[in-house]
Order: structure tokens, then sequence, then C-alpha cells
């Protein structure tokens, strides 16, 4: 599906009215599926799917018709390669800026970005600045490691906490700062005497879920958490702690399409 994620991309709410292209073509038939070896199948399948937006969009220049294309980017984008704050995104229409140092871009008709004020263009797309901010965020929260940092490496402050109880059944725990910290996870209640400090040996995986609510299985219980604004984002959670855990020697907690 070539443009899909120019179309509709996972972090945003709205659709952009864009070209998609359906490619189909035969890759296996029954007699390759009999002959060939597994990982030859698997090969040729995930060589099959590979798509690389960026450079199809380059190339095809598919205009997108949306006045919301920026909204909600920072579920994605989280960290800020001017001043390398975290979650400093504020987003509006086709535009969005660091709260913390102005750093400002505009997406254009086309999907790529550019500079609002003078100054310096990192990433002109959003997979070039994603790669970026995922190995920096690693080798930040790795040097915190080895450098026995004490204090939260970043905190999403009044978060909505919410417990599955049953299948397809939640209760509110309550409003929370929920903090990373070197040696645990915090979670400390808003209007309430009451802290949790969630270790890693018994954190068992932590994600981000459908309409980018981060979530956290702990001792076999299942946890939701929700940002206090749109774009709070819950991928930086998963990318923080597969530090930590490869730090750790928690090789299995790993999630395979972050980069190691």
């Amino acid at each position: 599906l070539k443009g899909m994620n120019l179309f509709n991309p996972r972090w945003s709410t709205k659709l952009r009215l864009t070209k998609v292209e359906v490619e189909y073509k035969l890759v296996l038939n029954t007699n390759d599926i009999n002959r060939l070896p597994d990982d030859e199948i698997f090969n040729r399948l995930s060589s099959a799917m590979q798509h690389d937006e960026v450079e199809y969009q380059h190339k095809e220049m598919n205009k997108l018709y949306s006045r919301h294309k920026a909204e909600h980017i920072s579920h994605a984008l989280y960290v800020c390669p001017e001043c390398h704050s975290i979650d400093t995104f504020r987003a509006k229409g086709n535009s969005f800026a660091c709260s913390k140092c102005n750093y400002d871009i505009h997406i254009n008709y086309y999907g790529f970005f550019e500079r609002i004020s003078d100054g310096k263009l990192f990433f002109d797309n959003i997979r070039d600045w994603y790669y970026w901010e995922e190995n920096w965020l690693l080798d930040d929260v790795t040097a915190k490691l080895n450098q026995n940092y004490k204090k939260a490496i970043f905190t999403d402050k009044s978060s909505k906490i919410y417990h599955a109880v049953e299948m397809d059944k939640t209760e509110f725990m309550g409003t929370a700062d929920i903090s990373l910290f070197i040696e645990h996870i915090e979670i400390k209640f808003v209007g309430k005497d009451e802290k949790w400090e969630l270790n890693f040996d018994d954190l068992q995986t932590i994600n981000p879920q459908v309409h980018e609510q981060l979530e956290i299985i702990y001792n076999n219980e299942a946890y939701m958490v929700f940002g206090n604004k749109p774009g709070v984002s819950a991928l930086k959670w998963e990318v923080a702690l597969n530090a930590i855990w490869k730090k750790l020697g928690q090789n299995q907690k790993l999630s395979v399409y972050i980069e190691q």
C-alpha cells in the first residue's frame, strides 16, 4: 500500500486525502511453499512487503489535502533535535514547535518538513527524525545508567491510570505523575498519599497501544496510562525501557523492531 502512511498515519486521528497505490504480485506458489525452506519463504515475503514511504513520496510528490497534518505528531516525534527536550512539542493545524526552544516546523503540501523561522532544518521527514531520536534516547538512557543518574529521566504529569479487571473492562485508579528512573518507574497519585514503585524485574512489558495509550504489564496485571493531553508520547517509554532491559541483561523483553 504505497501512500497509506501519508493517508492514514498511525499517530494521527484524521485522514489526509492523497493518492494511495495498491500493488499486487505473486510472490509464492504452491510448488514454492512445498520445496523451499522456511527461511527462504520468510525472506521472499519480507522482501516483497518492503516499501520506503519517504523515497516513494520524494519520487511521486503526491499532494496531501489536510489542515491537520501536524496534529498529534508528537506521539511519534518526542525529542526536539535542537534542544533535546522530551515531549515538548505543541501542534496546531499543519505546524508544530518546541515549547522550550521554539524549534518550529511546518508540514508542506507533500508531507515534508520546512522551517517556519530561520534556522537549521535537521530532518525534512518523519522517518529520519524517528530513527535519530530512537538512537538518541537509547544512548541518553544508557549514559544515565552508567552515571548512576538519580533524577527522573522524564515524567508524564497528570496521567490517567486504569487497571484491567476483566476482558474489556477497566477501573479508573486515579490521576498520577508517572516518572522513569534508572532503577524503577514511579507512579505518584495526585491528591493522594499514595506512590507506587515498579521494579524492572517484575515489569513484564511496556509499550504503546491503540490511541497511543501506554500499556504496562506488571506482575501479570495490566494497566493503561493516558496522557493529560493529546500528543503525549507513549513510544518513548518502550524505547527507554529497551535500553534499561539491555543493560540488565533482560534481552527476552526487548522489542525486536527497536535498534539495539
